[in-house]
C-alpha cells in the first residue's frame, strides 16, 4: 500500500512538472536579448532637406508636421531647428554654427567649420508627456543629420 501511494505520487510530481514546464507556449515576456530595436530609417529623397550655402541638411521627413527651421546669414551662418509643440511657441532644439567655434564641432565641409549646438530646452508644465517625448526624440535625431552629414561631399570629421 506504501509502495502504491509513493508511485502515485511520484506520477503525479512528473505530470505536475510537465505541465509547469508546458504552459508557457512562447507567450512568457521577452527579456532584454530577444527584443530587438530599430533605428529609424529614411532615404536621402525622404528627408527634410536644408539648402544652406555649404551643403545641404538632412532632416528625418517623419517630424515633417512639427519641424521648422531658421537660416541666419549673419556671421556666423547658421541654422536653428525648432520642434512645433501642439498650441504653444516652437521650441529651439539644435543650432548648426559654421564656421565657428561654437558648440561641439562635427568636422568641417570643404575647410568651413561645423559646430552643433544641443539646445537645453526648458519643459513647460502645461506639455503632455507625448509632448516632451516628441522634443527628446526630435533632439535625437540630430544624430540622423550628423550621418547624412558625414556622407556629404567635400566634408571631413574633425
Amino acid at each position: 500500500m506504501k509502495l502504491k501511494l509513493s508511485v502515485v505520487c511520484l506520477l503525479l510530481a512528473i505530470a505536475a512538472a510537465l505541465f509547469a514546464g508546458c504552459g508557457s507556449s512562447g507567450s512568457a515576456a521577452p527579456d532584454s536579448t530577444t527584443i530587438e530595436t530599430k533605428a529609424t530609417e529614411t532615404k536621402k529623397d525622404e528627408d527634410i532637406v536644408i539648402k544652406t550655402k555649404y551643403v545641404d541638411l538632412h532632416y528625418p521627413l517623419i517630424w515633417e508636421d512639427r519641424f521648422s527651421y531658421e537660416i541666419s546669414e549673419e556671421d556666423p551662418y547658421t541654422v536653428k531647428g525648432f520642434a512645433a509643440i501642439d498650441e504653444h511657441k516652437p521650441v529651439e532644439i539644435f543650432e548648426i554654427v559654421f564656421d565657428a567655434a561654437k558648440g561641439d564641432i562635427a568636422g568641417k565641409i570643404d575647410g568651413v567649420s561645423i559646430g552643433i549646438v544641443i539646445s537645453e530646452v526648458k519643459y513647460d508644465k502645461t506639455w503632455t508627456e507625448g509632448e516632451k517625448s516628441a522634443v527628446i526624440a526630435m533632439q535625437e535625431d540630430i544624430n540622423y543629420l550628423l550621418d547624412m552629414l558625414d556622407k556629404a561631399d567635400g566634408f571631413s570629421a574633425k
